[in-house]
């Protein structure tokens, strides 16, 4: 199977966990809590909810990884650069980059 297969794999599956797991209590609110419609607040939102997401699958794909015991793990980027996450060998040394985004259909 090629690099590619792999992190499709990967991505795969820490979606599918994140979508019927983390996110179902993470990101829950009742019909009476409404973001606020402002479009100025829009880029607050998404931004907050990008790291939530970016969290919860660095999260999920670390799991993966770890069932599989090759030693790569994937951890965040601290600061805010190009790309969000890195996946990384058993040396620790950056293999992949993953870049996370949170999309809604009136963003600027």
């Amino acid at each position: 199977m090629e690099n590619r297969d792999l992190i499709k794999k990967l991505l795969t599956q820490a979606v599918e966990r994140v979508n019927k797991g983390i996110s179902k209590t993470l990101t829950a609110r009742c019909s009476t809590e409404n973001p606020p419609m402002d479009t100025r607040h829009l880029t607050d939102t998404r931004t907050r909810v990008s790291t939530l997401l970016e969290y919860s699958l660095a999260y999920e794909m670390n799991h993966l990884l770890q069932a599989e015991g090759k030693g790569f793990s994937i951890s965040a980027v601290l600061w805010n650069v190009f790309p969000d996450l890195l996946m990384r060998d058993v040396s620790r040394t950056p293999v992949i980059g993953f870049e996370v985004k949170a999309l809604h259909t009136a963003a600027e």
